[in-house]
């Protein structure tokens, strides 16, 4: 039992000292953070679509399924569920993702 407590107090401090740290990365580019957390507000819409497939059982592509995403017209051919999905997002007015796309 004494072990456990022991190996509780080292990783806790441990936590503490790595929490208070910077990375090199971010010590060599101050911006990084900031790019990084926009990456991530850019891919989350991306993730939650796949994620709604998934969910539902619906496959993310068709044949068709490559090249830009046409954002502003209406497309006659089918370009599967998940592009499908993403124009929806975009057309509702996801700013995020349209910046991104």
């Amino acid at each position: 039992m004494q072990y456990h407590k022991t190996s509780f107090l080292h990783y806790t401090n441990l936590r503490e000292i790595h929490d208070k740290q910077k990375f090199v990365d971010v010590l060599l580019d101050p911006n990084k953070i900031k790019r990084d957390k926009e990456n991530q507000k850019r891919l989350k819409p991306i993730i939650k679509t796949i994620i709604l497939c998934g969910k539902q059982g619906l496959a993310l592509y068709e044949h068709r399924d490559h090249g830009p995403i046409n954002l502003y017209s209406l497309v006659s051919k089918n370009e599967g569920n998940f592009r499908d999905l993403l124009r929806f997002a975009l057309q509702f007015g996801d700013k995020t993702l349209e910046d991104h796309i």
